[in-house]
Formats: C-alpha cells, sequence, structure tokens
C-alpha cells in the first residue's frame, strides 16, 4: 500500500472534516487513518497523558477540526488504541502516541510537522471569504 502523502493528508482532511458533514467515523480505511492521524498530531510524541489529559486533547480536537462528529472522545480514545495510534499502560493509567514503524510507515516522512488546527482554520476562513464575496446584499 502507498504512504499516505502530506498533500493528501491536507486534501482529505479538509474534505472529511469541513467540507462535509462528517457525523461518524469514515468507512474508507485510508481516511480513518487520516483523522486518527490528524488527532495524534496534536499530541506529543514521548510524553505520557492521563486520562483526563487525552480526553481533553481529544475534545479540543472535536472542537476545533471536526465540529460535526456525532462521536465523542471516549470513542475516539478507544478507537485510536485499537487501532495502534495511541498506547494505553495496562493500568490504564498513562497514554502515549505509537512512533512504531507500523504506524510511521502508514504516511509520507514530515507529515508530523502539519499543523492540523492550521490547515482548517485556513480552510473555514476560505470558504467564508468565498461566501462573503458572493453574498449579494
Amino acid at each position: 500500500m502507498e504512504k499516505i502523502t502530506i498533500d493528501e493528508f491536507k486534501k482529505r482532511l479538509i474534505d472529511l472534516c469541513v467540507r462535509s458533514n462528517l457525523e461518524y467515523l469514515p468507512r474508507k480505511i485510508k481516511d480513518k487513518r487520516i483523522l486518527f492521524k490528524s488527532m495524534v498530531s496534536t499530541l506529543e510524541p514521548g510524553k505520557e497523558y492521563s486520562e483526563k489529559e487525552i480526553n481533553d486533547k481529544l475534545k479540543l480536537w472535536l472542537e476545533r477540526v471536526n465540529q460535526n462528529a456525532g462521536i465523542n472522545h471516549v470513542i475516539l480514545r478507544r478507537s485510536l488504541i485499537d487501532e495502534g495510534y495511541l498506547v494505553r499502560k495496562i493500568d490504564g493509567s498513562e497514554y502515549y502516541v505509537n512512533i512504531s514503524d507500523s504506524v510511521k510507515n502508514l504516511f509520507e516522512s514530515g507529515i508530523e510537522k502539519v499543523n492540523v488546527f492550521e490547515i482548517i482554520d485556513k480552510a473555514r476562513q476560505e470558504i467564508e471569504d468565498r461566501r462573503k464575496k458572493y453574498m449579494v446584499f
């Protein structure tokens, strides 16, 4: 399978979270991977997070990136663990981003540097600017 490129990542993320009314996790594996990667890219690799900290970060992602999601932070956290993007200590006390090759090899090198919040904010602003430009008063 080909790696997801940075350009593809940005485009699909905007399509999924800004242009469509995505209410649930997508069915396509590639789209899920893009969403999951966008979530963990807002976390610091190597940092251990408490459950509350992870929940807060996922709530922020829902607020800023995918405002239409019909899912909550608990479902997202569980999905990130199930899909291998997050690792949880056996006792559930701490979480951290999985930086193993199994996840890294799905994406083009450098994708970790993409600022998800910036991409989404810019896309929303461009849509709003276009809307204002063509509105008739």
